[in-house]
């Protein structure tokens, strides 16, 4: 339980700190340019608004793997919920949605065996994936 509750502070800490350093300022509306420096500066942000991999979702993505084939279920959900919010590149969506996965398939496995720690588990994931 208390590595659950340091690896959700850690997280969510990382999140704060990622969150405030990546405000930008709005350039000023009075700046009127043409539409080929318009359409430059719109590819511009474009690329600036692209998800970059973070190395903090990278590891946490790693943790992930390894409390879920260590068994850990409870802490690999916290795990998910706590990375849902975090900005993942693309990569990191894919890498996310795939551990996603994984957890439901490994704790219906479990549960379907009578796993009472993995049944918890995949109710709290439930509520957690229907928002309820």
């Amino acid at each position: 339980m208390k590595q659950l509750r340091l690896t959700i502070t850690v997280l969510a800490a990382g999140l704060i700190l990622c969150q405030g350093c990546s405000k930008k300022s709005a350039p000023s509306p009075e700046a009127a340019a043409p539409d080929e420096t318009a359409q430059a500066a719109a590819a511009k942000t474009a690329k600036a608004a692209a998800p970059v991999d973070n190395a903090m979702v990278e590891a946490a993505l790693k943790e992930l793997e390894q409390k879920l084939q260590a068994q850990n279920y409870d802490a690999a959900v916290g795990s998910l919920l706590t990375l849902k919010d975090f900005p993942k590149s693309s990569k990191e969506q894919e890498q996310y949605q795939r551990q996603l996965q994984n957890t439901v398939d490994a704790l219906a496995k479990r549960a379907s065996q009578g796993d009472p720690s993995a049944k918890a588990s995949q109710e709290m994931l439930g509520r957690f994936m229907t928002g309820r």
